[in-house]
């Protein structure tokens, strides 16, 4: 069992690049350190994510993969963040993914299941789960032996992180799907605790019953009961693609907003689960807007839970076409 480490990590993951705006599988070193960079909605997500984070600032230590998207990443985090230039570091490079290069990103599936079953892929040229995990292994070791007391922020890929957080976590590599997935532009407390080994996510019915309770509460206008579902530093983006609201009192002064303007929620299909430790549904809901009125939203809406079932992050998908006067 790994002691408890001497750093805080946090981890990055790029925002939505051109890539993913294109639905493709890009992890080739030879194109991607100078091709497939953000998107504007890609360095948006990163601006809101970083700015979101309390913990970072001037004397936070950077590192990011040498793929274009990455680097991008790690140089808005610098400028909002005021601090030194990122260390390009190769072992926070994307995983290989060979043959599957170039194909749709649908294809993730095919190498996600073998690493669930902790099978080699078969596919040709893609990287094994056991190479990903030493190597960002052993990038943790070095900055452990070399640093002390420091805020450390690892800018990197999805596969790669969420691989690196089953260290964290003390659980086989072969679980890095059941982790909370890492979103585009996200920035994630990689907090280490020994106790944390071993630890369950929860079922998919826990998960369904807490957004059930949760459209109970907000419909009762119960802004503490709602909140009290929340993790300590959980996060809201309601929309997607507007200001990240972080903890509990920011959470509370949303929801006492939502319910000042007669939020109403109906289901419209799920709750849904996952095989990881998200859920999700479809509902409308019915609100106040300023200068529009009585106004329904169609929305998708995803959380994730931690180990104890309570939501980390709520994101909620909708948009101005989807403003429609009730």
């Amino acid at each position: 069992m790994r002691p408890r480490l001497a750093n805080r990590y946090f981890a990055l993951r790029h925002g939505r690049s051109r890539a993913n705006a294109c639905g493709l599988i890009v992890s080739g070193s030879s194109v991607t350190e100078s091709a497939f960079g953000l998107t504007r909605t890609g360095r948006d997500q990163v601006r809101q994510s970083v700015a979101a984070c309390s913990a970072l600032g001037p004397t936070t230590l950077l590192l990011s993969s040498p793929l274009l998207r990455a680097r991008q990443s790690a140089a808005i985090a610098q400028r909002l963040l005021g601090c030194a230039a990122p260390t390009i570091d190769p072992r926070l490079r994307e995983r290989g993914f060979g043959a599957l290069d170039g194909m749709s990103d649908q294809n993730y599936r095919t190498v996600w299941e073998r690493d669930a079953e902790d099978r080699d892929p078969t596919i040709p040229g893609v990287e094994p789960l056991g190479s990903v995990r030493a190597r960002v292994a052993e990038l943790l070791d070095e900055l452990e032996r070399r640093h002390a007391s420091r805020c450390i922020l690892l800018v990197g890929h999805g596969d790669p992180l969420q691989i690196l957080w089953t260290v964290f976590a003390g659980v086989p590599a072969s679980q890095h799907r059941r982790m909370p997935p890492l979103e585009t532009g996200q920035v994630v407390d990689l907090i280490y605790d020994s106790n944390q080994a071993g630890t369950t996510m929860p079922t998919e019915a826990e998960m369904k019953a807490v957004m059930t309770r949760y459209v109970e509460l907000v419909n009762a206008g119960d802004v503490t009961g709602v909140v009290a579902l929340f993790a300590e530093n959980a996060t809201v983006e309601d929309p997607v693609g507007t200001p990240v609201r972080s903890g509990r009192s920011q959470l509370t002064r949303f929801y006492e907003d939502a319910v000042a303007r007669g939020c109403v929620m109906k289901v419209l299909s799920g709750p849904h689960g996952s095989f990881g430790n998200c859920a999700g549904m479809a509902a409308e809901v019915e609100v106040t807007l300023p200068g529009q009125g009585r106004c329904r939203i169609p929305l998708v809406e995803i959380q994730a839970f931690d180990e104890h079932c309570r939501i980390t992050s709520m994101r909620a998908y909708w948009g101005n076409e989807d403003v429609h006067i009730a």
